[in-house]
């Protein structure tokens, strides 16, 4: 499916003539590998996730580095509103959590783990996009090459006819 949409997206841009008889491509409207493999990564909404989830990654390294703060509780329990000189009860706590036995440098450990998955991904993600634009590339030229000699084929039986 991702291979038809490349192709279509080479001959869109390349303007591969059609077979109706439309003049021949100019060799300066002609698209190069590079140039094609230039615009499939930058027009590509996968690639943009696949490097936006490599900036997350790097964000949760950041993250995973934080201490964790300390929380102010308050609380009222009872409030005497009858006036029968119940008591009021009130209280106000604050926690701190401490990490023992190495657990903030394990977080920072797992989210740099993470970080080294995504640009493995990523990685993968680019070199299949490659082939799979080079795919769409070549497949686009074998096809040029055969609207040409149709269209060779069509003009040399043209003059016979003629």
């Amino acid at each position: 499916m991702r291979s038809l949409a490349l192709i279509a997206m080479l001959v869109a841009l390349a303007g591969t003539a059609s077979a109706d008889g439309a003049a021949p491509v100019p060799a300066e409207a002609r698209l190069s590998l590079a140039s094609y493999l230039s615009r499939v990564g930058r027009g590509n909404l996968e690639l943009a996730a696949q490097r936006a989830a490599l900036s997350v990654a790097e964000a949760r390294i950041a993250i995973a580095k934080i201490f964790p703060d300390p929380m102010l509780t308050a609380s009222l329990s009872s409030v005497d509103v009858s006036r029968t000189q119940s008591p009021t009860v009130a209280g106000l706590g604050v926690t701190q959590t401490v990490e023992l036995g190495g657990k903030r440098g394990a977080r920072v450990a797992t989210a740099r783990n993470e970080l080294s998955g995504a640009q493995a991904a990523l990685e993968d993600f680019l070199r299949t996009l490659r082939g799979d634009a080079t795919d769409a590339f070549l497949e686009a030229l074998a096809r040029r090459m055969v609207v040409e000699r149709k269209r060779q084929t069509l003009a040399s039986l043209e003059r016979l006819v003629a």
